[in-house]
């Protein structure tokens, strides 16, 4: 009887965690929309893209669920870039996070702090539209203020792929660019830095458009 009872325990122990486990759904889908550019200066338009890029290419692996590929959010919009000029990115890239199958959406800004650049991330949960976290973080160069600002969203971020800001700001702008400009800064940019792989990406589709 002893040895039924605890046999009994363990198979309701065993079930329970298992309905606990189901309880828990599907692991977040992320994707980083175009952060917008509160500063003032309109040199600074290139950040929100470069925001973008930065953080979904870092975080990728180091959050509790997939990260999505901005390439895959512009193609829902059918252009290089997905960003008609003059259009805020939270508002224009959107629709096609969702469309593209994200659960959790990475919003954000970028602003003057005296001489820093202050770079501010809000993780909202699609299903509800409650705000999971915002954090922010800053420094003097854009590109040093983004890692800094992976690393407050998961400890386990990563490097960018480039660690030339000017390739970075080439790379960022020519994906908001139409596509004659984007095209010329696209090749400055593999110019810079043979290795950078994005651009080269980019490049390549500036010529099956």
């Amino acid at each position: 009887m002893f040895y039924k009872r605890r046999l009994l325990i363990a198979i309701l122990t065993a079930a329970e965690f298992g309905c606990q486990k189901k309880a828990e759904g599907p692991r977040p889908r992320y994707a980083v929309v175009r952060f917008e550019n509160l500063s003032g200066d309109p040199s600074l338009d290139w950040t929100g893209r470069a925001a973008s890029e930065v953080l979904s290419t870092t975080l990728a692996g180091a959050m509790d669920g997939p990260m999505m590929n901005p390439s895959a959010i512009a193609r829902q919009a059918g252009t290089l870039g997905g960003r008609p000029p003059g259009s805020p990115g939270i508002s224009a890239e959107r629709a096609q996070a969702l469309m593209a199958g994200a659960s959790r959406l990475v919003s954000g800004y970028v602003e003057r702090n005296g001489s820093n650049l202050r770079f501010t991330a809000v993780e909202e949960d699609v299903a509800t539209g409650r705000t999971v976290r915002t954090v922010s973080a800053e420094g003097t160069a854009p590109l040093a203020a983004l890692q800094t600002l992976g690393r407050e969203l998961s400890p386990s971020v990563k490097s960018y792929l480039t660690a030339d800001a000017n390739v970075l700001r080439l790379y960022s702008t020519a994906l908001d660019d139409d596509i004659t400009r984007s095209e010329e800064e696209l090749e400055q940019a593999v110019h810079a830095d043979p290795n950078f792989g994005p651009a080269w990406l980019a490049l390549l589709r500036t010529h099956l458009v």
